[in-house]
């Protein structure tokens, strides 16, 4: 079937006849199908269950955090806003392909700033710091958020990451060498972004 036809499955809020497993499953079910209306109610019921200690803090932690994920890679705002102030973690890792290697890239670790760096996704970079994510992480590679934005000359996205502290001067690998986000959106052949405001790229602001 194709998923764009797909029909969202309706998520029921009353867990009489489920185990806590079943709501956990919900609530990622609403975040699949950008059912975010069932967001609270759900997480409300969820915290119900850490308070009663039949679900544990960590499992509650976790089930927020693969929802934000859901949530980033589907660039879906309304539901990043309600899972970060569910208490989502802001810094949560996922995957992404390492892009230091020229050659035989493999797949690493990265906190999810790195990745709507990546899509250039300049709203949910501002969200995710708006809630405190951090804006000088590295991920296995050692690439910060604005590496990754100036590696796709996603200029708008520079330009959010830089209205926060961040150090522009920062040097990190990229195949034998180690370079800066202006130097590598100078290789990538990225004008627009290597022509963001000179001082805002060379001034370290930490």
């Amino acid at each position: 079937m194709d998923m764009a036809s797909r029909t969202p499955r309706r998520v029921r809020l009353s867990d009489d006849d489920d185990d806590d497993n079943g709501l956990q499953e919900k609530i990622q079910s609403a975040c699949d199908d950008g059912q975010n209306n069932y967001l609270k109610p759900l997480i409300t019921q969820l915290n119900l269950k850490v308070s009663e200690g039949t679900v544990s803090r960590q499992s509650r932690q976790a089930t927020l955090d693969k929802a934000l994920i859901t949530a980033v890679q589907k660039r879906d705002y309304e539901m990043a806003d309600i899972l970060l102030q569910c208490k989502a973690n802001p810094d949560t890792q996922h995957h992404m392909i390492s892009k230091s290697e020229l050659e035989d890239p493999q797949a690493m670790r990265c906190p999810l700033i790195h990745v709507a760096a990546d899509h250039g996704d300049n709203k949910m970079v501002e969200l995710l710091i708006d809630y405190d994510a951090d804006s000088n992480c590295t991920d296995d590679d050692g690439w910060t958020p604005l590496a990754h934005a100036a590696y796709g000359g996603n200029t708008k996205t520079v330009r959010a990451i830089l209205r926060n502290r961040v150090n522009v001067n920062s040097r990190f690998p990229r195949g034998h060498d180690k370079i800066t986000s202006l130097m590598l959106a100078s290789e990538r052949g990225h004008l627009d972004t290597v022509k963001v405001r000179h001082d805002e790229f060379m001034i370290p602001k930490i």
